[in-house]
């Protein structure tokens, strides 16, 4: 029951991390004081989820480590350090939610809180698609299964023009200390940003179905 109980808390977390990495992304759409409280509940969400899965991290060091469980926590370490420096350095720039942290005590801090800000948006979305692999299995129809297909390429095409209009590698390689400019409207900013976060997980999954993860 433990176990159960545990896992429905674990699933309840991933979803409202996902919902609020996709409003947070949104940084036109929600404005500074949103956005700051937002990411301080992201910062919370973090935590918790970390005190419920303790138990893979005393298991991190032990047993055999295979293609699928050599990837999966490499991905999941390298999300967990970009959350994290992602919200320190939020909280060094904080004007409302943590205004008594902010300082000069974390060099670059803009330039480095967007990019570990896309590094966690694009490593979270390789975790979905990491995690959720077969879910397109659960198809029964042949039919229905083609269009999902060609529905999921096209939203990843557009994905990765979205990726290439925002210049996302200057953001990956910490060069750009400003937020892209490209805001079209509230719903435009949460529409992109979901299928951003689609493309991720949509490519992942293909690759690791080609490898057999």
């Amino acid at each position: 029951m433990a176990q159960k109980n545990r896992r429905k808390i674990r699933r309840i977390l991933d979803h409202w991390m996902t919902a609020l990495l996709i409003l947070l992304m949104s940084f036109m759409a929600t404005g500074q004081l949103i956005h700051e409280w937002l990411g301080l509940g992201m910062f919370v969400l973090v935590v918790c989820h970390q005190l419920v899965n303790i138990k893979w991290y005393r298991h991190l060091f032990r047993g055999r480590y295979g293609e699928k469980r050599t990837v999966l926590s490499i991905v999941d370490l390298l999300l967990l350090v970009s959350l994290v420096l992602c919200s320190l350095s939020g909280f060094s720039m904080s004007r409302y939610a943590v205004p008594f942290i902010r300082g000069n005590w974390l060099p670059g801090a803009r330039a480095l809180h967007l990019g570990t800000a896309t590094w966690s948006f694009i490593l979270a979305g390789i975790h979905i698609g990491l995690h959720y692999i077969h879910l397109g299995n659960r198809i029964s129809s042949e039919g229905v299964r083609k269009t999902a297909l060609i529905i999921s390429c096209a939203a990843a095409a557009f994905g990765l023009y979205l990726f290439i209009r925002d210049n996302t590698w200057e953001y990956l390689l910490i060069q750009n200390p400003f937020a892209s400019g490209n805001y079209t409207g509230v719903f435009t900013a949460l529409l992109e940003s979901c299928v951003k976060l689609y493309t991720c997980s949509f490519i992942t999954a293909i690759i690791a179905g080609i490898r057999k993860i």
